[in-house]
């Protein structure tokens, strides 16, 4: 079977190729990969789950769509060819790849509606398979596959779209297909279809093409849409719908109850179980979602650093060890939004995890202006929240200071000015105080001069400092109290 990543480009449309497609794909049954009792604190999982790479949008795919659908006649003939339940499932399943292609902008969206399309589309999510043959449903699940993946394109063209599919009920078809394929799986005496995993695949896409479209819909469409993408979480392998579902909940905890109720425990541990995937890209699907739900109440941003998960240790490991930056960004994005207003308790936690030295040597060793920006922010959130003893965890860090000084420098040279230059000047202003409160007055009377402020005059950072003071902005204001008090 074929692989469709996405989002593609700009757009976010997929597109799909029948010819590279087998005529009937294998029925692949849902595994369960967490048994119902699992201790967090052993889990080392070591998922293997094939991934392909995303395919671009080609327009001759979508040409050849089109010339199919006039070939039958126009699009009203072309549907009802679609939805005639006695023709042969391979032309069938053939015109379904095709709309899908078709469906990839807003013009030809426009046709498939004044078509009657989305009628036509619920008659294909209702197709069940012979009464002959219901030990598999591969053939129309197939179809309903490539309806869904039409839908995914529709809901992702404008969120006028979007509402009409949600007003037509396609949002709890979906999940009724994936909610009664569950029990149906679990059914001791069942002998039905099970779902396959092209279907499921299609189906978390279009879940995440739903809930990327903001504002997001109404609370009751966002909630009964967690069940079944944590119930095809809990029993797959496969690594393209792991993903899929990780997406379609990231977009979907931008509700705040949506974020408490994956909070709790039992979903927790199963994104815990996943997370700790050898797979990059499913990875990174997991840390979408916690760095969503750390924005949310310091009890939900307490339950993504207890060390009963491990979170934090298994997001130190991906900055060590990620193949790609994106993958070493969003990890710092989601920990600068962890340790963002943190309390004590959640910065020994990412002390405790040995993230320090990490992010200092994100900040040393990586080039790439997005990774020093997210390991910025999160070291500065650690020097503004920190506890005193946090803080000299910062300083005992010898390239902090430096860093911090050189970070001045690139903001006069104009990059990334008000991120760095803000950032770099909190986390020395926290370094002076911790250093000044330690000095003691000696017997005559006199202070020792502040080891921090003498290094920072060392490496050249005094000239720059006496530069921003003369900014007429709060950050000059801030550089003339760092030189008024500590030089």
């Amino acid at each position: 079977m074929l692989a469709i990543e996405g989002p593609m480009g700009p757009t976010g449309y997929l597109s799909y190729s029948r010819h590279e497609e087998t005529k009937k794909t294998e029925e692949t049954d849902i595994k369960e990969i967490i048994p119902k009792e699992t201790n967090t604190n052993e889990i080392d999982a070591k998922l293997t789950p094939h991934f392909s790479p995303p395919l671009s949008l080609k327009s001759s795919l979508i040409a050849e769509a089109r010339n199919h659908i006039v070939a039958a006649g126009g699009l009203f003939d072309f549907f009802a060819a679609l939805c005639d339940d006695s023709r042969d499932y391979d032309e069938r399943y053939q015109y379904a790849c095709d709309l899908a292609n078709f469906s990839a902008n807003e013009r030809q969206v426009k046709e498939i509606i004044a078509a009657g399309g989305l009628e036509r589309l619920k008659h294909l999510m209702k197709l069940s398979p012979p009464e002959a043959d219901k030990s598999s449903s591969t053939g129309t699940d197939n179809i309903r596959a490539m309806a869904f993946l039409c839908l995914s394109n529709i809901a992702g063209t404008d969120v006028s779209y979007r509402d009409l599919l949600i007003r037509e009920g396609f949002i709890e078809l979906g999940r009724n297909i994936i909610i009664d394929g569950v029990a149906r799986k679990l059914a001791p005496d069942d002998k039905g279809p099970r779902l396959p995993i092209m279907l499921c695949q299609n189906i978390a896409w279009f879940f995440f093409s739903v809930f990327r479209q903001k504002p997001l819909p109404e609370r009751d469409e966002c909630i009964s849409c967690i069940r079944p993408i944590v119930e095809m979480l809990r029993m797959s392998t496969d690594t393209i719908m792991i993903q899929r579902c990780l997406w379609a909940l990231a977009e979907i905890i931008a509700h705040k109850e949506a974020k408490e109720i994956v909070a709790r425990q039992p979903i927790m541990a199963l994104l815990t179980f996943v997370f700790h995937t050898e797979d990059e890209a499913i990875r990174l699907g997991a840390i979408r979602v916690f760095g969503g739900m750390a924005s949310g109440d310091e009890e939900i941003v307490n339950a993504l650093v207890t060390p009963e998960y491990r979170i934090l240790n298994h997001m130190k490991q991906t900055i060590m060890d990620a193949k790609y930056p994106d993958t070493v960004t969003r990890t710092l994005w989601a920990l600068s939004n962890i340790t963002n207003e943190a309390s004590d308790t959640i910065i020994q936690e990412i002390v405790n995890a040995g993230l320090v030295p990490v992010l200092v040597r994100s900040l040393s060793d990586d080039k790439n202006a997005n990774i020093r920006e997210e390991a910025l922010r999160t070291l500065a959130n650690i020097a503004r929240c920190g506890s005193a003893a946090h803080i000299q965890h910062v300083t005992d860090q010898p390239e902090v200071v430096p860093l911090m000084c050189e970070f001045l420098n690139s903001g006069m040279e104009g990059v990334n000015l008000e991120t760095f230059v803000n950032d770099s000047l909190d986390v020395l202003m926290v370094l002076l105080r911790n250093e000044e409160n330690k000095i003691k007055v000696k017997p005559d009377g006199s202070r020792p001069p502040n080891p921090c402020a003498q290094q920072i005059f060392t490496l050249g950072a005094y000239e720059i400092l006496i530069k921003l003071e003369k900014l007429k902005t709060p950050l000059g204001e801030r550089a003339k109290k760092v030189l008024d008090y500590y030089f």
